[in-house]
Formats: structure tokens, C-alpha cells, sequence
């Protein structure tokens, strides 16, 4: 792989990152605007990955038979007619509708950047993924600052969504002169690939992960809001405390993963992750909570890449299909979760969501003791 195509996907992921990670702090004067039920909010939130449970399992099967790079562009469009449509929403029905055509265009650079790199890393792939993920975490940082910056100047929410319709256009031009080369040759029975229950004991991993992630950045800006509202800290940048330690651990994860083993990394990390939240939701005072997201971002950020890494290793010529099965488990995740999360503070408050990120930390760490007991062959 080339410098400048490696760079391509590394803004592809930083975009990414930034699109995913702006609806959870923007939802304040989303709401103030667009008047929501928290449910009706949570679904917002899940838009997106709703547009990527619809249409990733095909996009695997795209990008594999068509190549990366135009299954990449064609993508970068959706994005920029979803995000665009943000923008220019006025009802709730509206603003769901661009959040799953912008998720469908999320979906395709998820599928893409990582089946693109999974085709040219032949060892350390557990750095590597981590690497890639690191600057989706770089851009997911990006997107509270610029909530922040938006909200805070007076300025109308609607700006966010419009200036980063840009990023998707850059992304396109730059990657259109490259020369995407070094396919790996496809096996042509998928079949067995998709009656592999090993396989979908990862995308189970990767659903109870994602619907962490998402429960965290997307509901804690609100939770703080109403915990601690009298705090100096605004609302939207506690969310970045999140994605600032989640991107830092990225940076450190990739070696340790290659170096000890990436289920056993993943054990220790889902093990961490577990007891970091009993503690916030037995004491989900604000200092606790402040160190808990610390805490949560840190051991949370190599779990996802990582789980990647061990995927597509253990299932060589069948990068495109495998990220996409993926995906779709990250987007139920991320799309059933939330909701529920919004449903739960809708009946109790939103001091809800510390148990239920601990009843899904202990999901995930059940999740993960089933794939390693699973007959999945560990990549070397």
C-alpha cells in the first residue's frame, strides 16, 4: 500500500469518527429546536446505524467484487446527501431519515477502509487496526469540540452538519487519481464463511461493544447536563474526555494486542471495562463519573480494532464480507441500544444509563469468554 492511499483511509476513518460522534452533544439544542422525546432521541442517534444494517451486508459483496476504492466514492456521496439533509431538517421524521442515508454512506467507509487494509497487512495486524481506528477516534474527538464550539457561539446547530458535508468530498477527490492495487484472491464459497458460528460469536462481541460505545458518547452529554449542570465543564466536552482517552489508547493497544495475544487482550480489556462501570453505577456522582468515561474510553479503545484484526486474520479472502457481517452486528448495537438507554430514562431519569452500561459491560465480557471457548482457529 502506498503512503498517500494509506493516508487516504486514515482520513476516510478521521471523517468517520467526526460524523459519528457530533449527534450526541449537538442533542441539547437539537431538542431545544426539534422538540424529541428522549426515545424519539435515541433514535436519532441510531439512524445511522440503522442505514448501516440495511445496506453493509451487500456493501461487503460490493466492495469485493467492484474493489474498494469505488465502492469508497460512491459512499463519500451518501455522505455528503445525508449530512447535507441533517442540516436542512425541521421535523423529527426528517432528521431520522438523513441520519440512516448518512449511516448507509458511514456503513460503506466502514466496510471499505477496513477490508482495504485488511487486504495489505500481512503481520501485525493488531497494531495496524488500531492505527486505523486511532484516527476515527481523532475525528470522534473533533466532533464535541466542534458541538461545543457551535453551541457556544451562538450559533445555529445546523452549521456542524453542513461543514462537515465538505469532508466526504475532499476524502473523494484525493482518493480518485490513486491506483488501489493488492487484492487478495476471493474464495468463492461463501457459504461456509456465513455458516461458521464462530464468526458470529465476534459480531455478538462486537454488537454488546458498540452498544457501549454509542451508550456512552451519545447519552452523556444529557446525563451531565442534568447531574451536574452547574458545573464549569460544558456538557458537550465531557463527551471528548471520552474519545480523547478512547483515540490515546488506540495508540498504545495495536503493539500490546500483537504482543500478548488479541483474545487475550481483549479479555483483560473487557474484564477492565466491566469493573470500571459497577463502580460508576454503585457511585454516578460527577467525580466518579468523570473518572469512569476516563476510564471506559481508555479501556474500551482497543476492543473493536483489535476484534477486527482477529476476524479478518482468521478468514483470509473474505476481507469485504467479514468487515461487513461485522458491521452489521455494530449496527444493531448501535441501533437497538440507545433507544432502549432512552426508553429506560424516559421511565427512570436519565440516571439510568451507569446500570446500563454495566449490564452490557457484563454482557461483553460473557460475550467474550463464549468466543474464546468457541472452535475459531487464532491467528498466528
Amino acid at each position: 500500500m502506498t503512503r498517500s492511499l494509506r493516508w487516504t483511509q486514515y482520513l476516510a476513518f478521521a471523517t468517520l469518527g467526526l460524523v459519528m460522534s457530533l449527534i450526541g452533544p449537538l442533542l441539547p439544542a437539537i431538542r431545544a429546536e426539534i422538540p424529541m422525546s428522549y426515545l424519539e432521541a435515541g433514535l436519532v442517534l441510531s439512524g445511522q446505524f440503522l442505514g448501516m444494517i440495511v445496506t453493509v451486508p451487500l456493501g461487503g459483496h460490493l466492495a469485493d467484487h467492484f474493489g474498494k476504492k469505488p465502492f469508497l466514492m460512491a459512499s463519500g456521496v451518501l455522505l455528503v446527501a445525508g449530512l447535507a439533509g441533517c442540516a436542512l431538517s425541521t421535523s423529527f421524521a426528517a432528521l431520522l431519515l438523513t441520519c440512516v442515508v448518512t449511516g448507509i454512506g458511514s456503513g460503506g467507509y466502514e466496510v471499505g477502509a477496513n477490508a482495504l487494509l485488511a487486504d495489505h497487512t500481512e503481520a501485525g495486524s493488531g497494531e495496524a487496526m488500531n492505527l486505523l481506528h486511532f484516527f476515527f477516534g481523532a475525528g470522534a474527538v473533533a466532533g464535541p469540540f466542534l458541538a461545543t464550539l457551535v453551541v457556544t457561539s451562538g450559533l445555529r446547530w445546523r452549521l456542524a452538519f453542513a461543514a462537515i458535508a465538505v469532508l466526504p468530498l475532499v476524502v473523494s477527490l484525493v482518493l480518485l487519481p490513486q491506483r488501489v492495487t493488492g487484492r487478495r484472491e476471493v474464495v468463492h464459497d461463501t457459504s461456509a464463511l456465513y455458516r461458521d458460528g464462530a464468526l458470529w460469536l465476534c459480531g455478538l462481541l462486537i454488537a454488546v461493544y458498540v452498544g457501549i460505545e454509542t451508550s456512552v458518547y451519545g447519552w452523556i452529554s444529557t446525563f451531565w447536563q442534568q447531574r451536574a449542570g452547574g458545573s464549569i465543564l460544558p456538557a458537550p466536552l465531557v463527551a471528548s474526555i471520552f474519545w480523547i482517552t478512547l483515540t490515546a489508547g488506540r495508540l498504545l493497544c495495536g503493539k500490546l494486542a500483537d504482543r500478548i495475544g488479541l483474545l487475550r487482550f481483549v479479555g483483560h480489556a473487557s474484564s477492565a471495562v466491566l469493573a470500571v462501570s459497577a463502580a460508576w453505577a454503585l457511585l454516578p456522582g460527577p467525580a466518579i463519573t468523570l473518572g469512569a468515561v476516563f476510564l471506559l474510553g481508555l479501556f474500551l479503545a482497543g476492543i473493536y480494532p483489535t476484534m477486527m484484526a482477529f476476524a479478518t486474520e482468521s478468514y483470509p479472502g473474505h476481507s469485504g464480507k467479514v468487515v461487513a457481517l461485522l458491521a452489521v452486528f455494530a449496527g444493531v448495537g448501535g441501533f437497538v441500544v440507545p433507544p432502549a438507554v432512552g426508553r429506560l430514562a424516559d421511565a427512570f431519569g436519565m440516571g439510568a444509563l451507569p446500570p446500563s452500561v454495566a449490564v452490557l459491560s457484563l454482557a461483553q465480557f460473557a460475550s467474550l469468554r463464549i468466543v474464546r471457548s468457541s472452535r475459531i482457529a487464532v491467528p498466528r
